[in-house]
């Protein structure tokens, strides 16, 4: 590939939508649920993204501080200073702010009580047109502040992505209310799993059982789709891990 010096200013573009060649959600169905609107979700007119192009080499840098960089390997200098191209390998690395400095705390109380809620789990998203595992952990705070962080493995090797940010408090509490909304506790019998769904209310966490997990994952999707970006991997049921 060859590029000519250029700058881009994009608004709101998807990191890995605009660096992997097109990210998107799977296209399998899910049940309805969830009456959340997360409207306050776009950050309005302004830019969220920075694109700079030149001599085989692609960055990207978000809000958010993740810097996306894709580069070719091979090729020469044809002595006029202008690299010739001999491969067609292209290297993607994506790197994003350390998740401990981001993530969220607890908020005020919502209507029903909760502070933040918390999903984690095995996840799976498509990168350009082919599909990448990994695993998804999300945390949303009723003081609008929310962090994603997905790693996986592809054929080019292992990727992070990060996605932070602020939405209205008020839309975050409502989405957690909804969120949490068919949330069961765990018996203490019951073993707790990797995959799982949780919120904080008065401090202390309360982590669903399998049954109610699964729900919430389903009512999370939503927020997912308005977040965008490293939000947007799609959380594998929890019976999936344990075999049932």
């Amino acid at each position: 590939m060859s590029f000519k010096p250029c700058v881009a200013f994009l608004f709101a573009a998807g990191l890995l939508t605009t660096a992997c060649g097109g990210a998107t959600r799977s296209a399998s169905p899910r049940a309805p649920s969830g009456t959340a609107a997360l409207t306050d979700a776009k950050l309005g007119v302004q830019f969220q993204r920075v694109l700079v192009a030149e001599h085989g080499v692609v960055v990207m840098v978000a809000r958010d501080g993740c810097v996306a960089t894709v580069s070719e390997s091979g090729g020469h200098d044809d002595g006029t200073g202008d690299r010739r191209d001999t491969s067609d390998a292209e290297e993607m690395r994506v790197r994003c702010p350390r998740p401990e400095r981001l993530v969220p705390s607890p908020g005020p109380s919502s209507t029903n009580g909760w502070q933040m809620l918390r999903v984690a789990g095995p996840a799976h998203v498509i990168l350009g047109g082919n599909e990448a595992a990994g695993v998804l952990e999300a945390r949303m705070s009723t003081n609008g502040q929310y962090l994603c962080d997905f790693v996986a493995n592809t054929g080019g090797g292992p990727i992070r992505a990060t996605k932070s940010g602020w939405i209205s408090p008020v839309v975050a509490a409502r989405a957690i209310d909804d969120v949490l909304s068919p949330l069961a506790d765990v018996a203490g019998a019951d073993r707790r799993p990797t995959t799982f769904a949780s919120g904080i209310a008065s401090g202390s966490e309360r982590r669903a059982n399998i049954a109610s997990t699964g729900a919430v994952f389903l009512r999370f999707a939503h927020v997912q789709e308005a977040l965008g970006d490293a939000c947007r991997p799609e959380l594998d049921p929890p019976t999936a891990q344990i075999g049932l």
